[in-house]
């Protein structure tokens, strides 16, 4: 995309985040699922990312500058998507000690200085894939979670083109047959529903009880948990 494009889309919100050592790529590649994934689109120096927030749906742009990133954001939850980039980035990672640890594990960490784990606030749009992934190839899985976004999400607001994810609402209504289009089973089916059911519940929860609330839903176990955990609140345990 290139700047005079974005510039006729005047974006409603923009902060900048400073955050040295960042490897914006990197960082961000494990939130898209496929390069055909139109809600997340990362390059070596700028990313985008199509949300559902709080206050509504928003594109969010993050562009790599000197000392951090320069974010924008287009849509009612504008403001929501440019108070999060920092989170997004990780940029409230903290170098860790090293001491005591294995030499290989010191390696690692040296090798990858701008490697960050990004938080995304939104249990929802990392559950909905994770399911997608239970017991699949990869293929299959992004298959399945872009194919829903292209028939059930909506356009985003800004200059990408990019797509929302679908309302948990749109999904909890769908009986379980909908979803074969997709390549989804009946349990899956049955999974990505009951969990849109329980979507609106997470918001604002601290992480223990998105966790506990579910390991509620039958067919989400440890593995699911550990996704949401890992994508949606930076657990590096997950």
């Amino acid at each position: 995309m290139t700047s005079a494009v974005v510039e006729t889309f005047p974006p409603e919100a923009s902060t900048s985040v400073a955050v040295e050592p960042l490897d914006l790529a990197t960082t961000l590649w494990p939130v898209a699922h496929g390069t055909g994934d139109r809600t997340v689109r990362v390059g070596r120096g700028e990313a985008w990312r199509a949300m559902l927030t709080p206050d509504g749906p928003a594109t969010l742009r993050l562009v790599r500058v000197p000392g951090g990133v320069a974010a924008t954001a287009w849509g009612p939850g504008a403001g929501w998507a440019a108070a999060q980039a920092a989170a997004f980035v990780g940029a409230q990672d903290r170098l860790p000690d090293t001491a005591g640890w294995h030499p290989l594990l010191v390696e690692v960490v040296r090798r990858n200085p701008g490697l960050r784990l990004p938080r995304t606030g939104r249990p929802w749009e990392a559950l909905l894939p994770a399911i997608c992934e239970q017991k699949v190839t990869g293929h299959e899985a992004r298959a399945a979670f872009q194919g829903i976004v292209r028939a059930l999400g909506a356009d985003a607001p800004g200059p990408a083109r990019m797509r929302l994810p679908p309302e948990p609402s749109v999904l909890a209504r769908l009986p379980y047959f909908a979803f074969h289009r997709f390549g989804l089973e009946r349990r899956r089916a049955d999974v990505i529903r009951h969990a849109a059911e329980l979507a609106p519940r997470l918001d604002g929860r601290e992480p223990s009880d998105v966790a506990r609330l579910l390991q509620s839903v039958p067919g989400i176990g440890p593995w699911t948990v550990a996704e949401v955990m890992r994508v949606a609140f930076g657990d590096a345990d997950a």
